[in-house]
């Protein structure tokens, strides 16, 4: 029954993909057809550009966000300390999440050329603002008397922050990874869309939208799509159900 639950609607919209292309609703130019589209994944498969792509963002995406949750979860336990020059940040932080991650792409580009460095430090902007978000709002949460319990207690530094501030902000900080997720493989994708010269799944949407190749283009985003479901339900899934364990 779980494994219904969580495909019922992916099996829902691949019957009426197949139930539109088949009936000829939709000329097969504009939506090609589920076969079409798999014979098409098959092919770059067999000549191996989809695993090269895949395995160049999965590194470059990895990199950056693991770097971003570092940062951000540094900045934020920092600034959970100083609450009065949190309200500062968090405005600034607001502003530059609002502008898309491709808008940053340009001046990545003048910085660091059209290199991995420029990914990357795409990536790094969102994802990094809102780990630091979300673990100031993890921290903020916590009652004034559990911090004043756990000093009286001989908590200090970062025993103060490994035993209290850290578990009590656990949820808003895994809620916070998630979603710097969701918005470093947004800007990796951006990132990789408008740098030339590199391999990634990004230019291999590039590559097909110039060849006017839609299966393809379809096919590459199916494996976004996939990719990222396989590290929600690797990662994310079991460390929120840990989480909930140990609470």
């Amino acid at each position: 029954m779980k494994v219904l639950r969580e495909l019922w609607f992916t099996v829902l919209v691949l019957i009426l993909w197949a139930s539109v292309t088949g009936s000829g609703l939709v000329p097969a130019k504009i939506l090609p057809s589920p076969l079409a589209t798999l014979d098409a994944l098959k092919a770059h498969v067999v000549d191996g550009s989809i695993e090269q792509a895949l395995a160049a963002s999965a590194a470059r995406l990895i990199i950056g966000y693991v770097a971003a949750c570092a940062l951000g979860l540094a900045f934020g336990l920092a600034l959970s300390f100083t609450k009065e020059w949190a309200v500062g940040v968090q405005p600034v932080c607001l502003s530059l999440l609002s502008m898309p991650s491709v808008t940053f792409v340009p001046l990545m580009l003048l910085w660091f050329g059209p290199t991995d460095k420029c990914i990357i430090a795409t990536i790094l902007i969102h994802s990094t603002i809102s780990m630091a978000l979300a673990t100031i709002d993890g921290a903020a949460a916590i009652r004034g008397r559990t911090v004043q319990a756990a000093r009286v207690l001989g908590a200090r530094g970062w025993y103060l922050v490994r035993s209290v501030t850290i578990p009590a902000a656990l949820p808003s900080v895994i809620g916070g990874a998630k979603q710097a997720w969701a918005y470093a493989f947004r800007a990796l994708l951006s990132g990789e869309l408008l740098v030339r010269g590199t391999v990634g799944l990004g230019q291999s949407l590039d590559k097909a939208k110039n060849a006017a190749d839609i299966p393809t283009m379809i096919a590459v985003l199916m494996v976004v799509a996939l990719f990222s479901q396989a590290v929600d339900a690797l990662v994310f899934r079991r460390i929120e159900a840990r989480a909930v364990a140990a609470h």
